[in-house]
């Protein structure tokens, strides 16, 4: 087999007379090589004004690259197929990294080609009270909104979840988009202990990097720095970890700072979509933290995300004789019925309580105020 790199095009365009000599000169090339059984790669560059496309007809096939600036953090790269001749491809942008050797891409997500065998994991919190107010656990592949303001709970309620998977004997995933690592850790070993817990780099790592699937730890924490991933590598590195390693709980934490990720897309709710539903069809639960002070507002993210996930845990703030409270209460569950109670929720140093059903003359505290 013969190989032919030329690189690049334009240096040969400016050779020709004008367009029509430059295509003449492409198509005998093509004949040339095609007759010795040769593989040409030919890289030209389309960034000037002009982008001259004598070459897209002449060839099997085109890929085109794209590097984009961001407004803050690393620029991202994409690329897509615009023609292969004589063969079916995945149209669509497709995120990659340029490493050391190497070129990681990655394939933009369909959720319909992506199957396994139902199984019955559902996630338990491993709190009575609140598996009574959820109607039962969280059904195994269900997508599980927790939304409130900072501080309230939301990322040890997760973890409560989290916990109760590993105890049972399931994998979980963890991708950390706002603590510091040391902070997250301290919290977890606090929790877990250092045994289940395994660390997986997130630097400028390959996305495919990932621990000895014979480590018996089953709580992947895994730490994303938003302004230097993009979405196609982020997917790809919950894939990786659902695929390879058999997580069966994925925790985003948080929505917030995920949308930072794909701002520039305008995007959340697709790609969300195509997650959970991935998600959903793998058997795997998902639960993805969510930061709002405001009420809740499906007409703006990231709230949005609620109207596409299965169950909405709310948490929230109020006062009671002048002391701050918290409360909690699930606004959704999609698979089932469920309580409608607005509880007390206390976070003590044995972990998450849910106390007694919440007055109604307590300040502020109505269905309509939740979020406030």
């Amino acid at each position: 087999m013969r190989g032919v790199v030329i690189d690049s095009m334009v240096e040969i365009r400016l050779l020709a007379r004008d367009s029509a000599h430059y295509r003449r000169q492409i198509i005998a090339l093509r004949e040339r090589l095609s007759g010795i059984g040769a593989t040409v790669l030919l890289l030209d560059d389309i960034t000037s004004d002009g982008r001259e496309y004598e070459l897209q007809s002449a060839v099997h096939g085109v890929i085109s690259l794209e590097y984009v600036e961001r407004s803050f953090g690393a620029a991202r790269r994409r690329l897509h197929v615009v023609k292969m001749r004589g063969g079916s491809f995945q149209s669509g942008w497709h995120d990659y990294k340029i490493l050391p050797g190497e070129i990681l891409v990655f394939p933009s997500l369909i959720a319909q080609e992506h199957h396994r065998p139902p199984q019955r994991n559902d996630i338990v919190s491993g709190i009575e009270t609140l598996d009574e107010l959820a109607g039962g656990p969280l059904v195994a592949g269900s997508s599980t909104m927790v939304l409130g303001p900072s501080g309230v709970g939301k990322t040890t309620l997760a973890l409560q979840y989290a916990r109760s998977a590993v105890r049972s004997g399931l994998q979980v995933a963890y991708f950390n988009f706002d603590e510091s690592e040391s902070t997250l850790r301290s919290r977890l070993v606090a929790d877990m202990g250092e045994g289940p817990v395994r660390d997986l780099d997130t630097g400028d790592a390959g996305a495919g990097d990932t621990a000895d699937p014979g480590d018996n730890r089953r709580f992947f924490l895994r730490r994303v720095n938003p302004s230097r991933i993009s979405p196609g590598e982020f997917i790809w590195n919950v894939r990786r970890l659902v695929e390879d390693l058999d997580v069966k709980l994925v925790i985003i934490d948080s929505i917030n700072s995920y949308l930072d990720v794909i701002r520039e897309e305008k995007s959340l709710l697709p790609q969300m979509n195509e997650l959970f539903s991935y998600l959903s069809n793998m058997n795997v639960s998902s639960i993805v933290v969510g930061a709002h002070s405001a009420r809740l507002d499906t007409s703006k993210e990231p709230d949005a995300v609620s109207i596409i996930t299965d169950n909405i845990i709310s948490l929230r703030y109020y006062e009671r004789d002048h002391i701050v409270c918290k409360a909690l209460c699930v606004l959704k569950k999609r698979q089932g019925p469920h309580e409608h109670e607005i509880r007390e929720l206390e976070l003590t140093d044995d972990g998450i309580r849910i106390g007694a059903r919440v007055r109604s003359d307590d300040d502020h505290i109505g269905v309509a105020a939740l979020g406030a």
